[in-house]
């Protein structure tokens, strides 16, 4: 048993396929230990302004994408802690789903209005071997609101 302390109480928890420990809290900090050593302080990574609501890894481990209370989309550096990018939309976040692998690097994002956001991750993709972010102008786009249903 492994008694991990973060900084605020926990909202979410991932482990990537990588051996990696991510934890978020009310702060709107990230937490990243690696498994094998949890004698060794975490990796902090910051940027958003209020609680991260979803995180999630991408398929290797390099990257983690986060949605947040703050309204707003952000892609990190898995390994250290940098933000790449970040989306603002307009209403705080609740719920997250995505992906980042060879081939693409998306998420879904839902609103506090119950509107879903595509959110399309541009330059990023995560390789076993080299993991690319080659940071564009556009580095996080969205495709307009999903319809409701009446």
């Amino acid at each position: 048993l492994h008694i991990l302390k973060g900084k605020s109480a926990l909202l979410t928890a991932q482990i990537s396929e990588m051996g990696q420990l991510l934890c978020t809290g009310y702060d709107g900090a990230m937490h990243f230990w690696d498994i094998r050593h949890f004698e060794q302080p975490a990796t902090e990574a910051v940027g958003h302004g209020a609680e991260i609501r979803s995180a999630g890894y991408s398929k290797y481990g390099n990257y983690c994408i986060t949605a947040s209370n703050d309204g707003s989309v952000r892609v990190f550096d898995a390994r250290t802690g940098v933000s790449l990018g970040a989306l603002p939309l307009p209403n705080p976040l609740h719920s997250m789903a995505s992906v980042i692998d060879d081939d693409r690097a998306i998420a879904m994002c839902g609103d506090e209005q119950g509107q879903v956001f595509i959110v399309r991750v541009n330059g990023v993709r995560d390789a076993s071997t080299q993991p690319q972010a080659i940071i564009e102008d556009s580095f996080l786009s969205v495709a307009a609101p999903a319809a409701k249903n009446r």
